[in-house]
């Protein structure tokens, strides 16, 4: 009796440790399943997210390949436009110096005007009272280049490289034009740079010998106008040379 109660609880025993065995595989089992599930599941993920990053890696390689062309382009743009501005930055600097173009600038006027007679002045103290040369406007006019004058004018006439002053009968002509007193100089520059050196120099009392005064005056800003006539000479002819007969 003893010996069978025995067997029925060492069978139960064993039936419950099979049934618990197998309970634990089936579990076991079915997480396996679950995680190769999971792993085959973030292995599709991982690849789907792969191809989106080549993906849009290849649109951004597209857009630096575009930027770069449009780099390109606009260096090629900014060479062109500095050397369209080194051109016309030229062209403005040949007109100016050759006056063809009108300048602006603060600078200096220069007035020659007879002193006026004193009714207590004898006819001896006015016997000097001479005409103003060509030489003597030239002088002048060089002086105050030098001086730093950049752009001058003579009675409204823009001087020029090609510009010539000079006595011709009664008259003095700047270039082909007649001008006549008084006298009246333009020029841009340093006013007081050019003020200084014409009273250093003695011009005031180099046209007083002559009865001449100058009047300077200083101004803010004058305006030179371009130069209206021509460079060129046009009534010149080479000169034929004569055969022996």
């Amino acid at each position: 009796m003893i010996a069978a109660k025995k067997n029925r609880t060492t069978l139960l025993l064993i039936t419950v440790t099979c049934l618990l065995v197998g309970y634990l595989l089936g579990i076991q089992y079915l997480s396996n399943q679950q995680e190769s599930q999971k792993d085959n599941q973030d292995v599709t993920l991982l690849r789907q997210e792969l191809q989106k990053k080549r993906e849009n890696n290849m649109n951004l390689q597209a857009d630096i390949e575009k930027s770069h062309g449009l780099l390109q382009q606009y260096r090629s743009s900014i060479k062109e436009a500095d050397s369209f501005s080194v051109i016309q930055e030229e062209i403005e600097r040949l007109q100016t110096l050759t006056g063809s173009a009108g300048v602006e600038g603060q600078g200096l006027i220069v007035r020659i005007e007879d002193i006026p007679y004193d009714d207590n002045d004898s006819y001896f103290e006015n016997y000097f009272d001479e005409i103003v040369y060509d030489d003597d406007l030239r002088y002048l006019v060089n002086e105050l280049f030098a001086s730093g004058a950049r752009h001058m004018a003579l009675n409204g006439h823009r001087i020029t490289p090609t510009t010539y002053i000079r006595t011709v009968g009664d008259n003095i002509l700047i270039d082909t034009i007649p001008i006549n007193t008084p006298y009246i100089i333009e020029a841009i520059g340093d006013p007081a740079l050019l003020e200084s050196s014409i009273k250093i120099k003695g011009f005031e009392e180099y046209f007083s010998i002559m009865n001449k005064q100058l009047v300077l005056e200083r101004i803010d800003k004058m305006r030179i106008s371009p130069f209206r006539g021509s460079p060129y000479i046009r009534e010149m002819k080479p000169l034929e040379e004569k055969t022996s007969g």
